[in-house]
């Protein structure tokens, strides 16, 4: 949220959001909305607070589904995509992101340890979403890679072992992004036009 230029002045957030929701209060979601002109995306922003709401999330009688009954709501029709940014840690957050979401992409570090935690992650996944499918569902993003010896083996391991799933890697550093500048690493091509 800070990257994209959120300041907090007491607009609601993401937190908010889930309270407003899970104590069934009427809202509307463009409350929660902020936008961010330069990179022509919409958003809605997160604080520390997110950090509490699994408490919440956890009072609601059916605690799994929050977020899902959230971005059902007929004013979300407006977007192509809505990405739910988790960390790594399974907590209620992450599981109601997974019910709610239609595709999981897992960033995975060009390391053994996180190369390792993949099919753990993907095993999780199934058992939380059981009527999901990885062939058309899963999409596993390579990141912080370098051309090195042990970069390139846990690229081929992870080729090896999820075949189509896995994206182009993204290269570890370069100069057109950094966390400054509010670029987007996705380029159109001309191509796309």
């Amino acid at each position: 949220s800070d990257w994209l230029g959120f300041s907090f002045f007491f607009k609601p957030t993401i937190s908010e959001y889930i309270y407003q929701t899970v104590a069934k209060f009427k809202t509307n979601p463009e409350d929660y909305i902020r936008h961010n002109g330069k990179l022509k995306l919409d958003y809605i922003p997160s604080t520390q607070m997110l950090a509490g709401v699994v408490t919440t999330l956890g009072v609601d009688s059916d605690s799994a589904t929050v977020l899902n009954r959230m971005f059902s709501v007929k004013f979300f029709n407006n977007y192509d995509f809505i990405i739910i940014d988790c960390g790594p840690t399974l907590d209620l957050r992450v599981t109601n992101a997974i019910i709610c979401a239609d595709i999981l992409l897992i960033p995975v570090q060009a390391d053994p340890l996180a190369y390792k935690g993949t099919d753990n992650m993907l095993k999780t996944y199934l058992r939380i979403k059981s009527t999901a499918s990885i062939d058309s569902d899963v999409i596993i993003l390579p990141t912080m890679y370098h051309n090195t010896n042990i970069g390139n083996e846990i690229l081929a391991a992870l080729t090896s072992s999820y075949g189509k799933l896995v994206l182009s890697p993204i290269p570890y550093r370069t100069t057109a992004v950094n966390s400054s500048a509010q670029k987007s690493i996705l380029i159109k091509r001309k191509s796309d036009e």
